[in-house]
């Protein structure tokens, strides 16, 4: 339980890193959205680490790929620590796969341009490189890391929970006969 109270602890720090990212859809198709971000100092693509609220960053079981209708916008929410976004991966229900470029120096220490883009016309948009591609698809199997903290943080207070409620029960018990 002290690990749950400390991890969470830490996480109140990192919330100093957590940005904003949100993307518009102005096209006329359903679109699915993944967002890709370059390590600091590094070429190395990766999905960026989502994280479920801004204040208490847990981190997302999902890290893409999040759908987004015709004239409908998200706010996703990404731990901007040690990595920068840098493309969004935009597919299309035919499964054609784009990329936006958010961020042309990839490897500074800032965020994005803009905390807002509007996709009106992703034909124009080139195709996804391969690096960008894989780390797409990389981002569908993290779902694992967010489920396994949470079980981390929230386990130790049910077990907790259940152990005192235990207790009390027994506690509340009319007592048995004497042992002879």
């Amino acid at each position: 339980m002290a690990l749950s109270v400390l991890t969470v602890a830490a996480m109140s720090f990192s919330a100093a890193f957590v940005e904003p990212l949100t993307v518009e859809n102005r096209t006329r198709q359903p679109l699915l959205i993944t967002p890709v971000g370059t390590l600091y100092g590094r070429e190395h693509k990766a999905p960026l680490p989502m994280v479920m609220l801004a204040m208490l960053p847990v981190l997302s079981p999902r890290a893409g790929p999040f759908p987004l209708g015709p004239d409908e916008s998200v706010t996703l929410h990404y731990n901007a620590d040690d990595i920068t976004v840098s493309e969004l991966v935009i597919e299309d229900e035919r499964g054609h796969t784009r990329q936006l470029a958010v961020n042309p120096e990839q490897n500074k220490e800032h965020g994005p341009l803009a905390e807002r883009y509007v996709l009106e016309d992703i034909e124009s948009l080139p195709e996804a490189s391969p690096a960008v591609l894989a780390a797409s698809v990389a981002a569908r199997g993290m779902k694992a890391q967010g489920i396994v903290l949470l079980v981390l943080l929230i386990a130790p207070w049910l077990a907790y929970w259940a152990l005192r409620r235990r207790v009390v029960e027994r506690k509340s018990d009319p007592p048995g006969p004497l042992p002879k």
